[in-house]
């Protein structure tokens, strides 16, 4: 049984191996690659097995093999997005823009602790305003003097602490859209490969013959 599992845990690395690496080179899921990794496995596992069969060897392989193919499909769905965050960031430049958006606040506070009239123009508020045309009159343009104001280290700083920001938002994006993809790689065409993965594994781990499995 050791021998089995040994060899049916090198079975099911390479050929989650090979599917990752075809999936993610092509940015298709060949619905094949899966049921040749249930063979492998299976195969690994009679191997292994030698002259032994029998049901706790077909579940070990069946084991394996859905192991093999869930873990593949999670992989590939974290390197694609982390590829596509990758080239996000890259282009994603801290623009004085950006960082003039925390004065913005300041204003508006100052404003409103001096209880001058603020007027939004149209249906903007704080919550939906991201251009400088979307704030009260004055406001963009005495946020932007507070940040110029700053010396040349202390905006740097402020550059600094916003990419830390925006690694850690990343971050829980990456999060969020891999178990999003993840899930969403399930297909009925998917399922359907999956069984018959699984049950290749276990006839021909159990000791049937590939033949008659294929």
């Amino acid at each position: 049984m050791i021998k089995a599992l040994i060899l049916g845990l090198i079975g099911a690395l390479v050929g989650g191996a090979v599917w990752t690496g075809i999936t993610y080179a092509t940015g298709y899921e060949i619905g094949y690659v899966a049921w040749g990794i249930g063979f492998l496995v299976g195969m690994c596992v009679k191997i292994g097995a030698a002259e032994n069969e029998g049901a706790a060897y077909g579940a070990l392989a069946l084991l394996l093999s859905v192991l093999a193919i869930l873990g593949a499909k999670w992989m590939v769905a974290d390197l694609l997005v982390k590829k596509h965050f990758a080239e996000f960031m890259k282009t994603a430049q801290i623009s004085d823009q950006e960082l003039t958006y925390e004065y913005v606040d300041v204003v508006l506070d100052e404003m409103e602790k001096e209880k001058q009239e603020i007027k939004w123009p149209g249906e903007f508020t704080r919550e939906n305003a991201e251009l400088p045309e979307h704030f009260p009159a004055g406001v963009w343009d005495k946020a932007a003097e507070k940040f110029k104001a700053l010396s040349d280290s202390e905006k740097q700083a402020k550059r600094i602490e916003r990419e830390k920001f925006n690694k850690t938002l990343v971050e829980t994006l990456v999060e969020s859209s891999r178990n999003e993809a993840f899930k969403n790689s399930f297909g009925v065409v998917d399922i359907i490969f999956f069984v018959l993965a699984a049950y290749t594994a276990y006839s021909i781990g159990a000791g049937g013959k590939s033949e008659e499995a294929a």
